[in-house]
């Protein structure tokens, strides 16, 4: 029999909650944030045609980084906060 192996990193999700918000949005970890983004405007069409900012932990994040690129490792909860909403 086969022994078991560890999951692979692109299975394990990052829990994202943003301010005193209950809703949480969840990405895999492989994925840059720009997934975060276009699920955060979908579901806040108000927002469609504003730059959106967020920061975690004093650092803010870009679309195009990835939750490891940023210090952030598998099935992580972390706690977003909007920054700022321009347009």
């Amino acid at each position: 029999m086969p022994e078991p192996t560890s999951p692979k990193n692109d299975n394990i999700e990052i829990v994202i909650a943003l301010g005193n918000s209950r809703q949480t949005y969840r990405i895999r970890s492989s994925l840059r944030f720009e997934r975060f983004f276009e699920v955060y405007l979908s579901r806040h069409q108000e927002l469609a045609d504003r730059n959106l900012t967020f920061s975690f932990d004093g650092t803010v994040l870009r679309g195009s980084d990835t939750p490891e690129s940023i210090g952030i490792y598998n099935k992580a909860v972390i706690q977003a906060q909007p920054m700022g909403v321009t347009g």
